[in-house]
C-alpha cells in the first residue's frame, strides 16, 4: 500500500533531484529501503491472497451499516467506556459486531444486552 502510494505521489520522477546531492551510502540506503517497501508490499499481497482468497487490498469505502447497527463511538457513550475498550469488547466478541473494513458496526441489542448484564 506505501508503494502504491509512493507511486500515486509521482515519488519516483521526484526522487532523482533529491538523491543527487546524496552520498553514496545514503543513496544505497534510500535504494534499499525502497527494495524493502517492495519485498513487504508483495509479502503483504501473498498473505491476503492466502487469508482472503484475494490480493485486493481492503476496500477503504465504509459498508453501509444495517438498522441495527451503531458504531463504536455510539456504543462506547451507550456504555459509558472509551472506543477503545468498544473495540477491545468487539475482538473479544463480548458483544456482537462486525468489521466489514477499517471500522467495527456494533450490534445495537448487543451494546444494550451488555450494559443491563454489567449493571
Amino acid at each position: 500500500m506505501v508503494t502504491v502510494f509512493l507511486g500515486r505521489q509521482g515519488f519516483a520522477q521526484w526522487l532523482p533531484g533529491p538523491l543527487a546531492s546524496l552520498s553514496p551510502t545514503e543513496r544505497e540506503q534510500v535504494a534499499e529501503a525502497l527494495r524493502d517497501l517492495q519485498e513487504v508490499a508483495g509479502e503483504y499481497r501473498e498473505w491476503r491472497a492466502s487469508e482472503v482468497g484475494s490480493s485486493e487490498g481492503v476496500d477503504s469505502a465504509p459498508a453501509a451499516p444495517l438498522s441495527h447497527e451503531i458504531s463504536v463511538r455510539e456504543a462506547a457513550d451507550m456504555l459509558r467506556v472509551s472506543d477503545r475498550r468498544v473495540r477491545q469488547l468487539c475482538d473479544e466478541g463480548t458483544i456482537g459486531a462486525r468489521k466489514p473494513g477499517w471500522s467495527w458496526l456494533v450490534d445495537r441489542a448487543s451494546v444494550e444486552l451488555h450494559r443491563r448484564g454489567a449493571a
